[in-house]
């Protein structure tokens, strides 16, 4: 008898997650709607205190636009607040979650976290730029670029708590494999550095990857020299503009 009310139990509890997931995500839609306020033509996220978030691949003008990122492709806005607000997430292993946007809800999951800048997280489809990557309404884990992809939150609040209203982003001549040995170098700009050898540290502070160092040499002020350890030798490098619109197969260099 224990046993059968155990079997019970569980086929409730398996029923309940079934049911959970094959929820009317519409009600999400309707408060993406809620929480949302158009500029430019693209619908942005309201973060609270009157801030607006979107994703565009093409460049928006609008008077109300307080910052931009031609990197990266956010947008920050500044209006009167809504009732309703998103919160930004980090990541949750096993989650499952949709895209949503105006249009649409694309089911699907999280197949792998954003490593860098450049290597953005994957959605399980293609789906709609501009759109959220969420499980709870009011929950977001990311916006989407193109095709499959999308940034997360650590990325987003690298924008978010930047001071300079058009974010400015440096790019060095180096490029490193996943061991951190130099791998390609722009001769115009680097000298005396050899493929092969190998990154250890950014201003005295050890770099774990090449997604790492991508990320510290991106995100340095341009126009700056940045001292970079490498087999064990100190080199100033000054830093250069990057002016390259985001685009995932670019090696910036």
């Amino acid at each position: 008898m224990i046993f059968r009310h155990l079997i019970i139990k569980i086929c409730i509890l398996f029923l309940g997650v079934n049911v959970a997931f094959s929820l009317d995500f519409s009600k999400c839609q309707e408060y993406y709607l809620k929480a949302s306020k158009e500029f430019g033509g693209i619908f942005a996220l309201h973060l609270g205190n009157g801030l607006y978030l979107a994703y565009s691949s093409k460049q928006i003008q609008n008077d109300r636009l307080i910052k931009s990122s031609p990197l990266l492709g956010l947008y920050l806005f500044k209006d009167d607040a809504l009732a309703y607000r998103f919160d930004l997430k980090e990541i949750q292993d096993n989650i499952k979650v949709v895209a949503i946007n105006k249009d649409s809800i694309t089911y699907g999951k999280i197949q792998q976290k954003q490593n860098s800048i450049k290597s953005l997280a994957v959605f399980s489809k293609n789906i709609q730029e501009n759109s959220i990557i969420s499980d709870i309404c009011y929950q977001v884990y990311g916006i989407s670029t193109n095709d499959d992809k999308f940034i997360s939150k650590k990325y987003i609040d690298l924008f978010l708590e930047a001071s300079t209203k058009d974010m400015a982003y440096s790019y060095i001549g180096i490029e490193t494999n996943n061991n951190l040995k130099i791998s390609k170098t722009n001769p115009l700009i680097i000298k005396n550095i050899k493929i092969g050898d190998k990154i250890e540290s950014i201003n005295d502070k050890k770099i774990e990857s090449s997604n790492d160092f991508f990320d510290k040499t991106t995100i340095s002020l341009p126009n700056t020299k940045i001292k970079i350890r490498i087999n064990n030798i100190d080199y100033l490098i000054e830093t250069l503009p990057l002016n390259t619109p985001f685009d995932m197969q670019s090696t910036y260099l």
